[in-house]
């Protein structure tokens, strides 16, 4: 684990060294979390590590790119689909 000491602050990458009021004291700062309660970012750091609990910074990314390119190529089906059957309603003349 690597640890860095600046003053009042400890940056850490043991997952297990965060503290959730520090957090939230920075978050308050942002205006888009002005009025996020202790518990929303609890369950937001909870749900994070979850997801990536286990996954290196390089891995990670990659994940989020694959997940990214998924739903790319969702849609692209979704569309060749709707595609596919308005050429069926035209070609059977049911329009």
């Amino acid at each position: 684990m690597s640890l860095w000491q600046s003053g009042d602050y400890c940056i850490s990458t043991d997952k297990t060294r965060l503290d959730i009021d520090v957090i939230r004291r920075f978050l308050i700062d942002a205006y888009w979390s002005k009025d996020r309660p202790r518990a929303v970012v609890q369950r937001s750091i909870d749900h994070a590590r979850k997801e990536y609990g286990g996954l290196r910074l390089d891995q990670a990314k990659r994940l989020k790119a694959l997940e990214q390119e998924n739903t790319r190529l969702k849609r692209l089906v979704a569309d060749q689909a709707l595609d596919n059957a308005i050429l069926k309603e035209v070609a059977s003349g049911n329009f």
